[in-house]
């Protein structure tokens, strides 16, 4: 499988995890109601604290979630992983349009490689720790936490050209998490 489709596999059990636990949150709430709160912005802050929960603290080279989501650009808004983004309207088996998604099939069989889908699996149990039910919900929130990183505002507001963001590099990814623990320790 191409890395593009992999990465789009992978982001595709990733919805069914965030509608999953969006649908825990809020359970009065119509699968259109639900599916309509995940807008961009949201998706890609999601995203990225996923990604950021993956990373090992240890001196391996793993990168965790961040070997296949590996194009993360800065934003205004904050990272967005661009080939995610590029791809919302591909993904088999998701409606998506005019930014929010509007449908995602539940019986979809589609396939994600084991390792991968055992990273999601792992990273999500830890981001549903370490976020408060709040700050899942929230567009605002999440913006603020990762405003408040060291990545977005180094490769954002230090760069004229490209604004890629250093996901490769396992030292910045380590500075990253341990700023993202404390911020989530304060909020939790």
């Amino acid at each position: 499988m191409c890395k593009a489709n992999r990465k789009l596999e992978a982001f595709r059990y990733i919805l069914t995890k965030f509608v999953g636990r969006q649908k825990e949150l809020t359970p009065a709430s119509s699968d259109v109601e639900i599916f309509s709160s995940f807008s961009n912005k949201r998706l890609m802050k999601l995203l990225y604290l996923l990604c950021l929960e993956s990373v090992p603290f240890d001196d391996s080279d793993e990168k965790g979630l961040f070997e296949i989501f590996d194009n993360m650009i800065a934003y205004p808004n904050g990272p967005v992983e661009q080939d995610v983004y590029d791809g919302l309207e591909l993904i088999p088996e998701v409606k998506y349009e005019n930014g929010k998604l509007v449908n995602l099939s539940v019986e979809y069989s589609g396939s994600i490689e084991p390792r991968y889908r055992e990273m999601v699996n792992d990273a999500f149990k830890k981001l549903v720790q370490h976020i408060d039910e709040k700050t899942f919900l929230e567009t605002e929130r999440l913006i603020n936490i990762v405003h408040s990183l060291y990545l977005w505002p180094k490769t954002y507001v230090s760069s004229s050209e490209s604004k890629s963001i250093d996901v490769a590099n396992k030292s910045e990814l380590i500075k990253e998490k341990q700023i993202y623990d404390q911020i989530v320790s304060q909020i939790a």
